[in-house]
């Protein structure tokens, strides 16, 4: 049985914008698949698109509707660099490995950018992001990582904007400057989790909803 509240999209802003899309067929009979991914969010939906794309049989299974939890519902930012920051992974795996990383941040956005394209998908994506300081020792902080992304991490495309060239951007006397990064991005989650699906199941996938995994 599944739950009630799985039934349907919960409210928000990103399911009152929905593009019209696919809703996809319950799992009510046997079937056997190279690879059954749990969920039809994006981590299961980003799986089974390039595993259907080399021709490999797979199935996805929704216990809700794709899209429905986290995937659906999130700020929709696409963001290079990590929520903790690189000065803390350098700390923890050294500077060569951050680097690594850092690269691999960079790659996930255009990989998103790529599908996008590729798939035509319709979910507003708008590259173009800001960190903005608030107080002078934010804007020293964030100048400093300026300095050390570009040494360090090659960040050329990074643009240090100073209170008058924020405010051509940003009407608001609030903010001391900031760091404007023109590769990362904004999209809508929902429309961008749906494209995906639409995606992989144009390639072969088969997705299921309301189609949870019991045993």
């Amino acid at each position: 049985m599944i739950r009630p509240d799985f039934q349907e999209y919960l409210p928000s802003y990103y399911f009152s914008s929905v593009n019209p899309h696919t809703v996809y067929p319950k799992l009510q009979c046997r079937l056997k698949t190279d690879t059954c991914i749990i969920g039809g969010g994006l981590s299961g939906l980003c799986t089974a698109l390039p595993l259907a794309e080399q021709g490999h049989e797979t199935v996805v299974l929704e216990a809700a509707r794709i899209g429905f939890g986290a995937s659906g519902r999130s700020g929709g930012q696409v963001i290079s660099d990590y929520a903790c920051g690189m000065e803390e992974i350098e700390k923890q795996v050294g500077l060569e490995r951050a680097q690594w990383f850092w690269q691999q941040s960079l790659q996930a956005v255009e990989l998103v950018d790529e599908r996008v394209r590729k798939y035509a998908i319709d979910c507003d994506w708008q590259r173009g992001y800001a960190t903005v300081a608030i107080r002078p020792q934010h804007w020293e902080e964030l100048q400093q990582w300026h300095e050390h992304a570009q040494k360090y991490y090659g960040a050329t495309h990074y643009q240090l904007w100073d209170n008058t060239e924020l405010k051509q951007q940003l009407d608001s006397d609030m903010y001391q400057g900031a760091q404007f990064d023109p590769l990362s991005g904004h999209l809508h989650p929902l429309n961008y989790t749906l494209g995906v699906a639409a995606a992989a199941a144009e390639v072969g996938a088969q997705i299921f909803e309301h189609s949870p995994m019991i045993r």
